[in-house]
């Protein structure tokens, strides 16, 4: 679906729906946010992930996120786009679960994310740029820790 980013925006919702009304079951449905992938151009993988969260829009859904557990190594047998680390993708998804099937008391407290609101690029002079994330209100706990870029 890499690509085909609008459309998928449309079609991702419509076949949870789809398949609720099949079941006959407004079943909570949880889904993984695309981990990095080196097939892909950063901005088409970036964009895809943007769309997955179109879902959200309906009730009862949630998801992990696993953009921080790629594996880019060329060894996975899995392919890098699928991370090794199952454990943290499954305890993510067991939190967003408990809070949204389960209505979870201790899980909704953990179940937040970051979403992103607005970002602001401005250009000091030819060597710096200043970039302002602002993002919406209640979805960070404790702030955000930039990860350095050797690590």
């Amino acid at each position: 679906n890499v690509y085909q980013d609008q459309l998928y925006k449309c079609m991702f919702p419509a076949m949870i729906q789809d398949w609720r009304e099949q079941f006959g079951s407004d079943f909570a449905f949880m889904f993984v946010q695309l981990a990095p992938w080196t097939s892909a151009n950063n901005t088409a993988i970036a964009d895809e992930r943007m769309a997955q969260l179109s879902a959200l829009t309906l009730d009862g859904v949630g998801f992990a996120t696993a953009v921080d557990l790629g594996d880019a190594s060329t060894t996975n047998p899995n392919g890098n786009i699928h991370p090794r680390d199952k454990q943290d993708v499954a305890a993510r998804l067991s939190i967003a679960a408990r809070s949204i099937a389960y209505n979870d008391a201790t899980a909704t407290a953990l179940y937040h994310y970051p979403t992103l609101e607005e970002a602001t690029f401005n250009y000091d002079n030819q060597d710096t740029v200043t970039i302002t994330l602002t993002f919406e209100e209640g979805s960070t706990v404790d702030g955000i820790q930039v990860r350095p870029a050797s690590y």
